[in-house]
């Protein structure tokens, strides 16, 4: 890295996710969902669904997230809008997010 930061040669807990991730009969440590196909979430999820799913583009986002899941977001919470929800596209991004807005040089 240009930083200079200096990261450790191996990831131990890494390591042991590549081992076991997707071998275990039952993951306690999970950030994510548990796993189904699109057919099942959009058989749950009825036509509509199907047919709005189907005209998504594949393309970049806008880059603090989708304004229609910004605002669902924002409306399970009372006291958010969705000016103040930020949409990343998965757990590293997040992680980098907030690590950068709460630490500040020295920390």
């Amino acid at each position: 890295l240009s930083s200079g930061m200096k990261l450790p040669e191996d990831f131990p807990l890494e390591r042991y996710f590549a081992e076991h991730e997707f071998t275990a009969p039952h993951l306690l440590c999970c950030s994510d969902c548990e796993t189904i196909t699109i057919q099942e979430l959009l058989q749950k999820s009825g036509d509509k669904a199907l047919q709005e799913f189907l005209q998504i583009p594949l393309m970049y986002s806008e880059s603090l997230g989708d304004p229609d899941l910004r605002k669902d977001i924002a409306a399970l919470y009372e006291t958010i809008d969705a000016s103040q929800v930020l949409v990343d596209a998965g757990a590293a991004i997040c992680i980098y997010s907030i690590i950068t807005a709460a630490l500040q040089p020295g920390d």
